[in-house]
């Protein structure tokens, strides 16, 4: 943890250290904000679980009155306008390599949560950023996933790095399919010293939908092939409430979608949540 802390600054507070130029303390009793918009999120976890946006005093003291922040630690944090991007890579000998970004589709406010991925080409922005991170933080080798959003004026601003393969079927299923790439077998031949390679072995353009929106699996198994859908996995999909976090959505599902581009990618999902919406 000692490499976070020099990333994220050595305490709690405002984050002037290169990397992360944001407001962030530990909401307390008698916290009280002196700026908005806001980010408030658990200190620790993952799955974006409870992460809420609020502009300003009262949408704050709705957020909470729903959360106990003598449970466990919560962050308010400065919310960073732009695009996010989601990125798997790896680092060898201090050496970051992106094998594939993502550009996600989020839940509208005050809930954050990504309801779907499009692959996109790399952003050399992003990755130089990432080296400066990992030079920072000493990584040596390992594979690392991040989450980072694109500034307006097109500056990097990094959400969270961490030292594993991105979850949500993302590593394990999307970036497979869209780069031919497993990460985690070129990182087993990696540490057994065998021959290994994270270039991707083609790039095809694709988008994974989460299922946040209720429908008929029988109706979707008819409808899939109509979409170029090449990958899903059908959960209970039918009456199961608002989508408030990661496991709500993962709870359910997901579709990859191929397309000729990300905006045929998009069409087709949007297309076949009207479809499944009609039926």
């Amino acid at each position: 943890m000692g490499g976070v802390r020099e990333l994220f600054g050595r305490k709690i507070g405002v984050m002037k250290q290169n990397l992360r130029d944001i407001n962030c303390e530990i909401i307390t009793k008698n916290f009280t904000p002196k700026e908005f918009p806001l980010i408030i999120k658990p200190r620790f976890g993952s799955g974006s679980r409870d992460v809420m946006v609020c502009f300003n005093k009262d949408e704050f003291d709705k957020i909470l009155s729903q959360i106990d922040v003598f449970k466990e630690d919560f962050l308010a944090e400065t919310l960073v306008f732009g695009t996010e991007i989601g990125v798997d890579g790896v680092v060898i000998d201090g050496v970051f390599k992106s094998v594939l970004m993502r550009e996600k589709i989020i839940t509208p406010y005050p809930f954050r949560q990504c309801v779907a991925n499009v692959a996109i080409n790399e952003v050399l922005a992003v990755s130089k950023h990432i080296q400066k991170a990992v030079a920072r933080l000493g990584i040596k080798n390992s594979l690392l996933n991040a989450d980072v959003i694109i500034k307006d004026d097109g500056s990097v601003f990094i959400i969270e790095l961490a030292p594993r393969p991105s979850g949500h079927y993302l590593s394990s299923v999307f970036l497979r399919l869209v780069t031919g790439v497993s990460l985690l077998d070129e990182w087993l031949n990696f540490m057994q010293n065998l021959p290994f390679d994270f270039t991707p072995k083609f790039y095809k353009q694709a988008l994974i939908k989460y299922f946040d929106f209720d429908f008929e699996i029988d109706e979707f198994m008819r409808l899939k092939d109509e979409f170029k859908i090449v990958k899903y996995e059908c959960n209970n999909s039918q009456n199961l409430g608002e989508v408030k976090d990661g496991k709500s959505i993962m709870n359910r599902g997901f579709a990859v979608i191929l397309g000729s581009d990300k905006n045929e990618c998009i069409k087709h999902v949007n297309e076949l949540i009207k479809t499944l919406k009609k039926a």
